[in-house]
């Protein structure tokens, strides 16, 4: 590895960070159901409880015998430290839903798949100084991945939404340095 060449080195470093970065985007094209199918089966779970609670209310009107109200008298509590539980899992879940990050898998692929790029650009760049090799785009911030993702990208969660506000400055400067890159290189600077 130590007689390798600079460039060498960077293309495999770079190379292997895009691999990465094209893993990730495969992760979140296959998730993109998730979140759908996740609020169905919360709609599915209120609708079952709501079933229970009728039939077991008709089960109540049944007539029964000593020992068949004393285990109903023991399901019934049972029934009810279900309930307490599930009511607690609700309550999480609500919480963490308040989160705003209903998918936190398909950020950390899309923000994976971003850093990939970026960092395949920047490959892009040092072979265009070490070796002169060109290559095309770069310098519009909104043509790449995370530029194209992030106007879309709609969270209630106030913090979330301004760290990826804060972003896009350094994320501007990143793509006019490209455009800077090219144009003094073309003046021979």
């Amino acid at each position: 590895m130590r007689k390798l060449k600079l460039g060498a080195k960077l293309l495999g470093g770079f190379g292997l960070v895009a691999v990465v970065g094209g893993v990730g985007f495969w992760g979140a094209n296959r998730m993109s159901g998730d979140i759908d199918d996740r609020r169905g089966q919360l709609a599915n779970f209120e609708r079952a409880r709501e079933e229970l609670y009728e039939h077991w209310e008709y089960f109540l009107t049944l007539p029964a015998t000593g020992e068949e109200v004393r285990l109903r008298e023991n399901l019934q509590r049972e029934l009810e430290e279900w309930a307490a539980l599930n009511d607690q899992w609700l309550e999480m879940n609500n919480e963490f839903e308040a989160i705003g990050i209903l998918d936190p898998n398909d950020l950390v692929a899309n923000l994976q798949l971003f850093r990939g790029d970026h960092y395949a650009l920047e490959l892009d760049v040092s072979m265009l100084l070490l070796a002169g090799r060109e290559f095309e785009g770069g310098e519009d911030p909104t043509a790449c991945n995370f530029g194209r993702w992030w106007p879309e990208f709609e969270t209630e969660n106030r913090g979330l939404e301004q760290m990826i506000r804060d972003i896009q400055v350094p994320h501007n400067v990143f793509h006019e340095a490209v455009a800077e890159v090219r144009d003094e290189l073309a003046a021979g600077n």
